[in-house]
């Protein structure tokens, strides 16, 4: 593929690996679309609600959430 190109092989590998690297799994979009939630139910309570009081919020939203995930995200 890279003679095709008309590119190196090291260069052609370095671009694949960038491509990818752009693209969110869904795991990845899953956690990126909580942490969005988790911020606003924070701000939303002037942060005073933490790890138990936002996953009992989202659950009650019909998110399948843990607190353990919540807090992992709310730490990072």
């Amino acid at each position: 593929m890279a003679r095709l190109l008309n590119v190196s092989r090291s260069g052609y590998y370095e671009y694949r690996k960038r491509c990818r690297s752009r693209v969110l799994t869904p795991a990845a979009q899953r956690r990126a679309d909580l942490a969005v939630k988790i911020v606003a139910h924070h701000r939303e309570s002037d942060g005073t609600y933490g790890a138990p009081r936002i996953t009992a919020d989202l659950r009650e939203a019909g998110e399948k959430v843990t607190e353990k995930t919540v807090a992992k995200i709310m730490a990072s």
